[in-house]
């Protein structure tokens, strides 16, 4: 199953869009037991002016969202570890530390779905919670959606730089020219092979 971690705006969106490596908890973990993935839930109510602009500054950016997504799964991130002593954080994760809170998630591969998933959160009153069949399913279609264009982008970006032409590709991996160029073009399963063919290649591609 997928557990849902509700987060309050702007922390939610900083945490979706990789920025934040960490979320702040009381919770030590033994829910995620056998589970790696966790969907990034916005909670009800618009981020104050300063949270915004605290945010903005901590991150060095100034593109925050025009609107924020509330009562909606707007991300997908894996859990890395569980800790409780700052002083055994790397340095980045550090500065995101709440002091008040008792654990601290480290997480990683952290991704934002091309379209939020709303929920009705009037009877949620718990901050983890696991997802019913159906949000778990419209959650991880989005979430393969987001990584099969990252995976085509990069190949399609890697096969450029080590000037591999589409025919050449195409020929080892035994397609024609046309099957490669829609490959590039849109999300199928056969673009793992490519993708395993140029990391056997020296060329990685899987590092998103």
């Amino acid at each position: 199953m997928l557990l849902l971690a509700g987060l309050k705006q702007p922390w939610a969106w900083a945490v979706a869009e990789g920025h934040m490596p960490l979320i702040n908890s009381d919770d030590d973990g033994y829910r995620m037991s056998g589970r790696a993935y966790i969907g990034i839930v916005a909670l009800p109510g618009a981020p104050s002016g300063e949270d915004v602009s605290a945010l903005s500054n901590r991150i060095g950016i100034d593109k925050i969202p025009p609107e924020w997504a509330e009562s909606a799964v707007i991300g997908v991130a894996k859990l890395d570890f569980v800790n409780r002593d700052s002083l055994r954080l790397p340095v980045w994760y550090r500065q995101w530390r709440d002091p008040g809170k008792g654990y601290c998630w480290g997480i990683k591969d952290s991704v934002s779905l091309p379209q939020p998933v709303e929920l009705d959160l009037t009877e949620q009153p718990d901050w983890l919670w696991d997802a019913t069949e159906e949000q778990r399913d419209m959650v991880f279609e989005l979430y393969r959606d987001k990584i099969s264009q990252r995976l085509m982008n990069r190949l399609y970006t890697r096969r450029k730089e080590q000037r591999i032409t589409q025919a050449e590709l195409a020929g080892v991996l035994g397609y024609t020219t046309r099957h490669m160029h829609n490959l590039e073009k849109s999300a199928t399963g056969s673009i793992q092979r490519a993708i395993l063919l140029l990391d056997v290649l020296g060329y990685p591609v899987t590092d998103y």
